[in-house]
């Protein structure tokens, strides 16, 4: 990966994604490009300078080297580009798009609104195995004398217990007016590393399988309206204090899942020595107890409008 000069003409670097090299490859000689994205993650428009010349206000961001054009779907276009939205397809009478927040407000005890390891964050964390996650024994992670840790995900079998993880996705204001309830995102596709993480049916705890792991090793889990992890609230203005979007925001639809631990690849210590570390954590009976550790990020994406979020994840094993 490298950087491109953008002071001067305009570069077209193109390259196929993961999906299209493999289509390609595939050899039935049907291969059509049909869709493109287009994106801005490299530019800060923080850089425009209002105090300026007309002329001038946006040169330092049209000069912001943009990077070379790279494969990994999982690694690119965070920011796409939007054309054609709104009612009548009239996108100069939007002001606001949907977004996504994590739910750290609802104070309810099947969510995991705080971090295991640190109140300042939030990072949730997913145990390895049955031994680490026990509550028959001082050692294990995952339990309190008085319960259930918020946070933690029990990745050591398929079970509801543990808090699981909401994310909603609606508009953060409260001008209805400035509101295009028409743009709803409807469908998800939730990415992790495969070979660490399993996503989870957040009421049964019951495995659900990717549907695509890519040649990096990330699982694709897509999440429309036949999936048990999405549900419509309508569109309504959110006034119980029950969202992220509760100071006037408008909710449109939710996401609600948790994690396992891809049990297989975690039997031995292998990757957590090469991919992660040791810390300690504060077991059952109140003590600290050493786990090895690794850290990753699960990201949820729209499909349509590339909104995303990044969820911090760790993995622990005693």
């Amino acid at each position: 990966m490298g950087f491109q000069d953008n002071s001067g003409d305009i570069i077209l670097d193109v390259v196929l994604t993961d999906e299209g090299r493999k289509r390609l490859a595939s050899g039935d000689g049907r291969f059509k490009i049909t869709k493109f994205a287009l994106g801005d993650d490299e530019i800060n428009y923080e850089l425009f300078n209002v105090g300026a010349a007309t002329a001038v206000q946006d040169l330092s961001i049209l000069q912001t080297p943009i990077l070379e054009a790279f494969t990994n779907n999982t690694a690119s276009m965070k920011s796409k580009l939007l054309y054609g939205l709104g009612t009548g397809g009239n996108m100069l009478s939007i002001w606001y798009l949907p977004t996504l927040k994590l739910n750290t407000i609802e104070d309810k005890t099947d969510y995991a609104p705080s971090s295991r390891f640190g109140d300042s964050a939030v990072t949730f964390v997913v145990t390895a195995d049955g031994n680490t996650h026990r509550n028959d024994a001082s050692t294990g992670i995952g339990y309190s004398t008085t319960g259930l840790v918020n946070g933690v995900q029990n990745g050591g079998g398929g079970n509801a217990l543990g808090g699981h993880i909401r994310v909603d996705c609606g508009f953060d204001t409260s001008d209805s007016g400035g509101v295009d309830k028409t743009i709803v995102e409807t469908s998800f596709t939730i990415q992790m590393d495969h070979r660490l993480l399993t996503l989870r049916e957040h009421l049964t705890g019951n495995n659900l399988e990717p549907s695509d792991v890519d040649d990096d090793n990330f699982a694709l889990y897509a999440v429309n309206v036949n999936s048990p992890l999405i549900s419509t609230s309508g569109g309504g203005l959110v006034t119980d204090g029950s969202t992220p979007l509760a100071q006037g925001g408008w909710l449109t639809n939710k996401l609600e899942f948790k994690f396992g631990a891809n049990s297989t690849n975690l039997t031995s210590d292998y990757l957590f020595t090469r991919m992660g570390g040791e810390t300690t954590m504060t077991n059952r009976a109140g003590a600290p107890s050493t786990v090895k550790y690794i850290d990753t990020i699960v990201r949820v994406v729209g499909d349509s409008l590339g909104i995303s979020i990044d969820l911090p994840i760790r993995v622990v094993k005693i």
